[in-house]
């Protein structure tokens, strides 16, 4: 390109792999504790990574690995869905305050996500344990905005 020219978008298809991302199997949520001055949900979700699961064709070949960045998703479907469950209204993730990925899921793996939501100001803090068969796979903190209206 020179200086002066126009660009021209041409769109891109979408990989072979681009499916859409489901991250979460089921869940269960514990009701909040009642008179507590600050709301706290448990929530309890499960994932398992299917060998067959489209996503791991290119991450990576030889040795898939199920994407760090789904396990984010993961968290923010397990809010959702917990949120939901317990008559809360929809919040959306606004920040990401730390993320530590200790081992990786892998096909045939079991994700546990371990949820705790604290009421904030304007929504839900998220402490989130992850384990792989007992064992721990990450840790995440996070915030979630409350939609309004």
């Amino acid at each position: 390109m020179t200086v002066g020219s126009v660009a021209t978008w041409v769109p891109v298809p979408a990989p072979g792999h681009a499916v859409p991302a489901r991250a979460v199997d089921r869940i269960s949520v514990d009701p909040p504790v009642a008179g507590a001055s600050s709301p706290v949900l448990s929530i309890r979700a499960v994932f398992t990574v299917a060998p067959e699961e489209p996503l791991l064709r290119g991450h990576f070949p030889g040795l898939p690995v199920w994407p760090g960045v789904l396990i984010v998703e993961g968290l923010e479907q397990t809010v959702r869905a917990g949120l939901a469950h317990a008559g809360q209204p929809v919040a959306d993730l606004c920040a990401l305050t730390s993320v530590r990925f200790l081992r990786a899921a892998r096909p045939g793996d079991e994700i546990v996500f371990d949820v705790e939501l604290r009421r904030i100001a304007a929504g839900w803090r998220a402490r989130a344990e992850l384990t792989l068969a007992d064992e721990p796979c990450a840790r995440l903190r996070a915030d979630f905005a409350e939609r309004d209206g």
